[in-house]
């Protein structure tokens, strides 16, 4: 599956909840990661596929996300990431441009145990989030 995902090119995110089950809840203006409400209308229908392919695992739980001006957003001191519902505030550890439509990112959670690494190549956002006891993990459909 991941390398069907890798080859799929356009322009969106993906993020799997893979620890406890729950969803990812209310979007906040400050936070770097937005849901798309509606996967189909914004994914090509061999996209969609791949997207619907996850719920065939039970552990995981998906949120299709728009990262357009992630990159940007990244480089301000203070973000959040809204995840099961609560807005998490990140400080920059790390943030370094390395090339067009690349970076690398790490940042810890002021208010919780846990980190974000990202990192986009060649505009497609790979990554983990760690915080508390949850653990997501970031995957290209496309490249928003």
């Amino acid at each position: 599956m991941k390398a069907n995902i890798r080859t799929i090119s356009s322009l969106l995110g993906l993020i799997i909840l893979l620890s406890l089950p729950g969803s990812l809840k209310g979007q906040t203006t400050g936070a770097i990661f937005k849901v798309v409400p509606n996967a189909k209308s914004a994914l090509s229908v061999s996209e969609f596929s791949t997207y619907t392919d996850i719920n065939k695992d039970p552990i995981k739980e998906k949120a299709l996300i728009n990262i357009i001006g992630l990159e940007q957003a990244l480089q301000k001191s203070m973000v959040s990431v809204s995840l099961k519902g609560g807005n998490y505030t990140l400080k920059t550890a790390r943030f370094s441009n390395t090339g067009e439509e690349s970076f690398n990112f790490k940042g810890s959670f002021t208010d919780a145990m846990g980190e974000l690494y990202l990192y986009q190549t060649n505009g497609y956002l790979y990554g983990n989030i760690h915080i508390d006891s949850l653990a997501y993990q970031i995957e290209p459909i496309n490249k928003k």
